[in-house]
């Protein structure tokens, strides 16, 4: 099963559709500095745009994540560690790059916190994780199972 991560910006400001595109300009400026590909506002996903329509608007964009900007899903960038796997970028490292975009992006604008949701394909576990920024990528590293093929599903609001 593909691997899809979206999520939610929250900011001062959620009402301005001007600063919402210019936030946006720096979001893709910033995950492209990172190597990670993404999709924001109406050019989302159906089924994640319905998903976050409950929201009623109180955000500031949606998006996704993506292995790069020709790919559809994030297989690559939450696969999991598999044992005698070396030739890789190691699962760890690549959470550190995602947690230097979402920190970089949080510094550089007026957010107040972004939803992550990981593995939504897969669904929901009943608990979310609210972290800081700074916990990122060792909070998602101690959610994957040694060895385990699955991408945990879970749901991370990440503050700075």
């Amino acid at each position: 099963m593909s691997t899809g991560v979206s999520g939610i910006v929250y900011a001062n400001n959620n009402s301005d559709a001007f600063y919402a595109t210019k936030i946006s300009f720096d979001f893709e400026k910033i995950a492209n500095k990172y190597g990670i590909g993404s999709k924001l506002g109406g050019n989302v996903t159906e089924e994640v745009y319905n998903k976050y329509a409950e929201d009623n608007g109180s955000y500031l964009f949606l998006f996704e994540l993506m292995d790069s900007p020709l790919d559809n899903y994030a297989e690559e960038l939450f696969e999991p560690e598999m044992y005698g796997e070396s030739d890789s970028e190691n699962l760890l490292s690549r959470m550190k790059r995602i947690e230097s975009m979402l920190k970089e992006f949080l510094d550089c604008n007026s957010i107040t916190q972004i939803v992550l949701d990981i593995n939504y394909l897969f669904g929901f576990k009943e608990n979310e994780l609210v972290i800081k920024v700074s916990e990122f990528a060792q909070t998602i590293r101690g959610q994957y199972v040694e060895n385990d093929v699955n991408v945990p599903a879970i749901r991370i609001i990440v503050k700075k």
